[in-house]
């Protein structure tokens, strides 16, 4: 059939990954192109598995204000360069929306042998959970051709990732945060390999999550694959946290659990490290609990004598939006001194929940004092100028990195998820939180 329907009703899951993965699969392409108007961090993770199992490239034509969370941010820094991804950023966020969505597999000869044209965009969201539509052209000489022509003129309009001023779109990008699961995309990943593998696979196992999917032992065994580095990485922080009462997994490697001052942590692979990123004072409550205590805030800026790194990260946030992140915008105070001024705001009046007619003043205020800079003022209108309230969060962002070549060596002694363990713990002692001990003990 050479043009199918493929798309969800409300009462089904969403099929249009499945059918789309199976092509990639057995088409035997030499590339991925792929246009979204939105994207988020497991974007990149799974282009950059689809383009590994084909042996190939992925080219990705995204809107240059259609990332979905600040991860989707960090992850596209951390995917520039990469030589199995080639990202164009086209349009900007001041001019309109690139909303076109495009999934296609190329072929010799600058043919496409496949497209699925339709409403999903490259998210979790659109592609394993919402209701979508799509057609599906294959073994058409002439619309496969003048949607490559499209392809090729847009991605000549864009501009290199590497390229692109990333801080300036991301500062001034209409983002939602609703956070993402990458569990299925690395399912999908995974479905891939077995398919190339030549193993019968149900197609309907693209909605298990990854610890369905067997995670590799070690980050040795991972062989250099992202999608099995990502879930070797969830084992690791899973064991750290796992009979702890009350924990939740958010995304692979992210795990939530009810501390006062800080409730995430993160084990993830960038570039060639893996870090372990944690956020102190992250929403109002928990900012409130930090800076009421000095000696708190201390410790953990001491931290990075040890070998931390950190930095101001503040954003605001509200229950209808999600977080709205705006940095990197920092003011020109230090982390010394944008702590200070925290302490001291706290100690000194109420800072809490903003109504409309405060938004400006305190806007000014932040400004002034070097806590953001001018640009500050257009991401905050993008998200709340039409909210009746919005939550100053003064976080701090913060992260320890092994190499990966450490962290490999740490792993096939069966001493990486002590090492991660000891790193977790030192900050959750510096906050004044519980740490995770070894399983079996008791939590101090």
């Amino acid at each position: 059939m050479p043009i199918e329907i493929v798309g969800t009703r409300v009462d089904e899951a969403n099929e249009a990954t499945a059918y789309l993965t199976e092509r990639l699969a057995v088409d035997q392409g030499t590339g991925v192109a792929i246009a979204s108007a939105y994207w988020d961090a497991s974007s990149f993770e799974t282009a950059a598995d689809l383009a590994a199992r084909i042996r190939g490239r992925a080219r990705l034509l995204l809107w240059a204000g259609g990332g979905t969370n600040r991860d989707a941010w960090d992850a596209l820094e951390a995917s520039t360069g990469k030589l199995e991804l080639e990202i164009v950023l086209v349009g900007s966020p001041e001019r309109g929306s690139f909303h076109a969505k495009v999934f296609a597999v190329e072929g010799e000869s600058e043919r496409w042998n496949c497209a699925l044209v339709g409403s999903a965009n490259f998210t979790d969201a659109g592609l394993t959970r919402n209701v979508e539509l799509g057609v599906l052209i294959q073994n058409e000489h002439e619309p496969l051709s003048r949607l490559r022509e499209w392809f090729e003129a847009t991605w000549a309009t864009g501009e290199v990732a590497e390229d692109a001023p990333i801080d300036q779109l991301r500062g001034h990008a209409p983002i939602n945060f609703e956070e993402s699961d990458r569990s299925r995309f690395v399912a999908a990943a995974q479905l891939l390999h077995e398919v190339h593998a030549g193993e019968p696979v149900s197609l309907r196992r693209l909605g298990s999550t990854a610890s369905d999917t067997g995670a590799p032992h070690t980050l040795r065994a991972c062989h250099g694959r992202e999608g099995a580095i990502l879930r070797r990485l969830d084992v690791v922080i899973g064991r750290i946290a796992g009979d702890e009462p009350n924990v939740t997994t958010v995304t692979l490697g992210r795990r939530k659990f009810p501390g006062k001052a800080m409730r995430r942590i993160h084990l993830t692979h960038e570039r060639d490290r893996v870090q372990l990123r944690m956020w102190p004072a992250d929403i109002l409550d928990q900012a409130r609990h930090f800076y009421r205590d000095p000696a708190a805030v201390q410790r953990v800026l001491a931290l990075r004598v040890h070998g931390w790194e950190m930095r101001p990260n503040f954003h605001w946030g509200n229950f209808q939006t999600g977080y709205v992140h705006t940095w990197p915008m920092p003011g020109t105070r230090s982390l010394e001194g944008y702590a200070d001024y925290w302490m001291e705001r706290f100690r000194d009046e109420h800072v809490g929940q903003l109504e409309p007619d405060r938004f400006h003043a305190e806007l000014d205020r932040l400004v002034a004092d070097g806590i953001v800079d001018e640009n500050h003022r257009s991401a905050f209108r993008l998200e709340f100028e039409d909210f009746e309230h919005a939550n100053p969060c003064p976080g701090i962002g913060a992260w320890v990195s092994w190499e990966f070549g450490d962290a490999v060596a740490l792993d096939d002694d069966g001493a990486f998820v002590e090492a991660v363990r000891v790193r977790v713990n030192e900050m959750l002692v510096a906050l004044g939180e519980k740490s995770f001990q070894v399983p079996g003990s008791s939590r101090v």
